[in-house]
């Protein structure tokens, strides 16, 4: 079972390179699904430094659209929180600066969003 969340990971935080806790759930598992992309195994390596796995789901922004861009956008931000903003920054611009700014506006977007996404799952902010 699936836990139906946009609010990926805890925000704020930053977590060993083992610590992965980023929850996918969402529009964007019928996405994933009808794709075929491996999107938790992806994420999965991607917490764990691997820089090609986190390029594979940059790139998959571009398969997104209305809540699943959302969703995405929300484990993009645990994602950029987790491996830390310098790094993450490093790797997107390395797609190109439309796409750079695609993504930065998605993130922006989640992080935005975040705080209403914590508190109507009735979770606390865990900074």
């Amino acid at each position: 079972m699936v836990t139906l969340t946009a609010c990926a990971a805890p925000y704020g935080s930053h977590k060993n390179q083992t610590d992965c806790d980023i929850r996918i759930g969402g529009a964007v598992l019928s996405v994933v699904a009808d794709n075929g992309f491996a999107y938790r195994q992806a994420v999965l390596s991607a917490c764990s430094g691997k820089a090609g796995a986190l390029v594979d789901l940059l790139l998959f922004t571009d398969k997104t659209d209305g809540e699943a861009t959302l969703d995405h956008g929300s484990v993009l931000l645990a994602l950029r929180d987790h491996v830390r903003i310098q790094r993450f920054d490093s790797i997107s611009r390395s797609l190109g600066d439309d796409r750079k700014q695609a993504i930065d506006s998605l993130v922006e977007t989640a992080e935005k969003l975040h705080p209403a996404t914590v508190q109507m799952l009735g979770r606390t902010d865990r900074r």
